[in-house]
């Protein structure tokens, strides 16, 4: 069996959900707006209307004093004001916590990540950029967000993704889950794409980057020579125009900072990665996304695809045109490696 989303089935492109689903969620972001404002604008001016009728009513109560037949009824529909403001203000309270409730929901999820899909055992989502996955300086990082949020008893990590990276990523919900997945990701049985955007004047415009990685200075990574365990990732590329490339990056190893290090080491960083050599100012994000994964799961084959959502310039016409044409990328000519494993190419 084989579960497939992410295409369009009118321009096999993946589907634009930013734009159907912004409506959808600004228009949610509105209403809740609206509620909240509107409970507490309730709670305002019902209690300058009580005021005004308190006194209105007390006039009329002291006018009839020496009349007892005509306080009687005055002082009784007081009560009933009273009793009917104390309900109007209850249900302002409530409408104006519950409505800041779902709006600080739906601005959490709007800021960290967004959900692409939830099964039974594991749940997919898109992870913004400039999100760390681990918490950092008593602030929760997305995988506590999530499983707080969500509520799980259980939620395991199967993979991470750079700090800068958007993209694609999956939780198991079961350790039979999270022990399947894991154990996908280590043997290289796992399909992943990625993509990024350079300015930088490559060696070689397709092919196999290979080599031992190092430590370097600022918390950075090198590539080496050595071929001792060495990461691995094959790439395809075309121009932009005004001087930048589009890769659509294949890693068959898993390797803190592995893409960022392979595109510097054939002279082209990525846009935005300072840290890597990237001099472009006032650039608006690292522009790496993890756009495709595909794996299975007892027994069922899953493949997502989701292109990058924030970024000017993956925003840019040309550039979305572009990465349309690598919205496939099992389906372009990879050559194939000895000795690495892999998913089969169709699915």
């Amino acid at each position: 069996m084989v579960f497939y989303r992410g295409l369009d089935s009118y321009t096999s492109c993946p589907r634009a959900r930013d734009d159907n689903e912004d409506v959808w969620r600004n228009g949610v972001r509105g209403c809740l707006w609206i509620g909240c404002s509107l409970g507490l604008s309730t709670l305002a001016s019902d209690a300058a209307s009580l005021r005004a009728q308190i006194v209105t009513w007390s006039t009329d109560i002291s006018a009839h004093r020496d009349n007892p037949s005509h306080v009687q009824p005055v002082a009784d529909t007081l009560v009933l004001i009273i009793a009917s403001h104390r309900v109007a203000s209850s249900i302002g309270l409530v409408f104006s916590v519950t409505s800041l409730f779902f709006l600080d929901v739906f601005f959490m999820s709007d800021v960290f990540f967004q959900l692409v899909d939830e099964q039974e055992d594991f749940l997919l989502v898109y992870k913004k950029p400039g999100v760390s996955f681990h918490s950092e300086q008593g602030e929760p990082g997305l995988f506590e967000i999530i499983r707080q949020r969500g509520g799980y008893a259980q939620l395991y990590p199967v993979h991470r993704l750079d700090k800068v990276t958007s993209g694609l990523l999956v939780f198991a919900k079961t350790a039979e889950a999270n022990h399947q997945l894991c154990a996908q990701f280590e043997q290289r049985l796992t399909q992943k794409y990625y993509l990024a955007i350079s300015a930088g004047k490559p060696i070689k415009k397709q092919g196999l980057i290979k080599g031992d990685m190092y430590p370097a200075r600022r918390g950075a990574w090198m590539l080496g020579r050595t071929l001792e365990n060495p990461a691995i990732t094959q790439f395809f590329s075309q121009g932009l125009g005004n001087g930048q490339r589009l890769y659509v990056l294949k890693p068959h190893t898993g390797k803190t900072h592995q893409l960022r290090v392979a595109l510097k080491s054939i002279g082209a960083p990525i846009v935005g990665d300072s840290l890597y050599g990237d001099r472009h100012a006032g650039i608006d994000r690292v522009y790496l996304h993890a756009f495709s994964l595909a794996f299975t799961l007892n027994g069922v084959a899953y493949r997502y695809s989701e292109l990058p959502r924030e970024g000017n310039i993956f925003n840019e016409d040309s550039v979305k045109q572009a990465m349309c044409a690598y919205s496939n990328p099992w389906h372009l000519a990879w050559p194939v490696l000895s000795g690495v494993g892999g998913m089969a190419d169709s699915v």
